[in-house]
């Protein structure tokens, strides 16, 4: 027992020693990694700053002497092998930094923090490069830089769009408000490697297809929505907005897309009703066909939009992982602002259908989306009531119904939506009291008139009168339903007397004579009376 325990020390001493060999391995793997970016990928950022301007500092932590570039700013590398992967250099908005200084500022005070000169070709040597935003930086509105297609070896590529589609890393691109000249037809380009295109705020002929992103906005596309997005089965963004397209909403897109999780075709030209097919979209969590010239009435299927019904983060994919480092964002009008939405735009449910041509009532089943955060359903041609459900949706911060043809009381449960920070109710025919509780009278008169009204927070008190007007007009109501079953009972009771003296004589001789020999003595008597 005692050789045979000495005979097995080896064995241990031996898998001992493969666990020591294995832990260096591992030591040394991130021990290389702490040593930072590679000497070749550092002196390339270094050369791409060195023709930027950069009055406000920025890029003060890039600095050389052998300095890690990963902990520069802006620049984001792998975790395991060191490669810079990432390079976001995008600056704030001319827009967004008027609402964050004022009216008052100057442009010359903004020119001061963006970015400006040249995109140096060094960037060739990023050989990892995944993720590049330059986005609202000044270039003096020069093209797509011909060097990005030296990135890869090329065959027959024809236009810059498929150079860059030839990257074959690049799995997001942005390059909104970059003034680029018209993109030739690419309907039918296989994009590799990308999956999320931003080229809003350009000239564009055409749509593009074969993404899970697409992001179109102000691209002064015309005509009607290309067919050929029928085919991308996988989309989930589509932003179409603003531009000039026209037709109707095609009923496939309710078909085609189970995955879509945005659908934004705001302030544009298409007409006609909305699609019932849209209901089929159970993963839709933002709805925008404002500012079109959508008419008929709103489909009161939209309770199957299961994503705004229930809370479930984890719908769609829209690259919003905690474990991801990109974020698709999204340009929204709400609270009467437009705001973008990236990081928390999973958290998001919004329907807006104003002035666009939409009658008839407010579906009921509406009130059946509990998670929606915003619904503005303003500047249509909607009549009768506000559903009496609509507390139901709790989460509703924003409410808009203005400049309707809304009539009756507004519900008592509008009371209950706690999260309610903007509401307008204006211009419709509402009547009666405003219902009480701290939430309705926390809002200005503004979102009340236009109506007749009356209580908190508007000045009009609701008097005797106006009670007495209101009860009136509930009177009314029950009138002319009673009404209308006097004429029904009316013309029954015509009908039932008609035929029960006619039947008889149609049918029965010996009645027939009894009657007709009933008239000859009323018309005997009748002559002789006269004569």
């Amino acid at each position: 027992m005692l050789r045979g325990s000495m005979s097995s020390i080896p064995v241990y001493i031996l898998l001992l020693s493969l666990l020591l060999v294995a832990s260096a391995s591992l030591c040394f793997s991130y021990g290389s990694f702490t040593q930072g970016c590679s000497q070749i990928e550092r002196d390339a950022l270094l050369k791409f700053k060195h023709d930027l301007k950069d009055p406000s500092n920025r890029l003060a932590s890039w600095a050389g002497f052998g300095g890690d570039c990963c902990t520069w700013r802006g620049v984001i590398c792998d975790n395991v092998t060191g490669h810079v992967i990432e390079l976001r250099l995008r600056s704030i908005s001319f827009e967004d930094y008027l609402a964050s200084s004022g009216a008052s500022t100057q442009y010359e005070d903004y020119l001061k923090l963006i970015l400006s000169g040249s995109i140096n070709p060094s960037l060739v040597s990023l050989k990892h490069l995944r993720y590049l935003d330059l986005r609202n930086n000044d270039f003096g509105e020069v093209q797509i830089p011909k060097f990005i297609g030296f990135l890869v070896h090329l065959g027959n590529v024809y236009n810059w769009l498929e150079v860059i589609n030839t990257l074959p890393s690049l799995v997001e691109l942005h390059l909104s408000y970059c003034q680029l000249p018209p993109v030739p037809p690419i309907l039918y380009v296989n994009f590799s490697s990308l999956s999320i295109l931003d080229l809003s705020s350009n000239y564009i002929d055409e749509s593009l297809s074969l993404l899970e992103s697409l992001h179109i906005r102000n691209s002064s596309l015309s005509g009607k929505l290309p067919i050929s997005l029928k085919n991308c089965t996988k989309l989930i963004t589509l932003d179409v907005a603003e531009n000039e397209l026209v037709g109707s909403i095609p009923a496939w897109i309710g078909k085609r897309f189970s995955s879509m999780v945005v659908l934004n075709m705001r302030a544009n030209k298409f007409h006609g009703r909305i699609p019932r097919e849209l209901c089929n979209l159970a993963s839709l969590q933002i709805l925008d066909l404002a500012h079109n010239r959508l008419s008929w009435s709103i489909p009161t299927c939209f309770n199957k939009l299961s994503a705004m019904a229930t809370r479930n983060d984890s719908l769609g994919k829209i690259y919003l992982d905690s474990a991801s480092s990109t974020f698709d964002n999204v340009l929204l009008v709400m609270k009467g602002k437009v705001v973008e939405y990236s990081t928390i735009l999973k958290f998001v449910r919004s329907i807006d259908l104003s002035s666009n041509a939409l009658c008839g009532e407010i579906p009921e089943e509406v009130t059946r989306l509990s998670e929606l955060q915003s619904l503005n359903l303003s500047q249509n041609s909607l009549t009768g009531r506000i559903p009496e459900g609509i507390g139901a949706l709790r989460y509703l911060e924003s409410m808009d119904f203005s400049v309707n043809q809304l009539s009756g009381e507004i519900p008592q449960s509008m009371s209950d939506l706690t999260f309610l920070s903007h509401l307008n109710l204006s211009d419709n025919r509402l009547r009666g009291r405003i219902p009480s509780g701290t939430q309705l009278q926390s809002f200005g008169p503004s979102s009340f008139s236009g109506n007749e009204l009356c209580g908190p927070p508007l000045s009009k008190n609701c008097s005797v009168d106006n009670k007495f007007h209101v009860e009136h007009e509930r009177e009314e109501d029950g009138n002319g339903l009673g009404g209308r079953w006097f004429y029904v009972s009316m013309v029954l009771g015509f009908i039932v007397g008609f035929w029960g003296v006619v039947g008889p004589l149609m049918f029965n001789r010996r009645w027939r004579y009894v009657y007709y020999h009933f008239l000859d003595r009323l018309r005997d008597q009748i002559w002789w009376r006269f004569m």
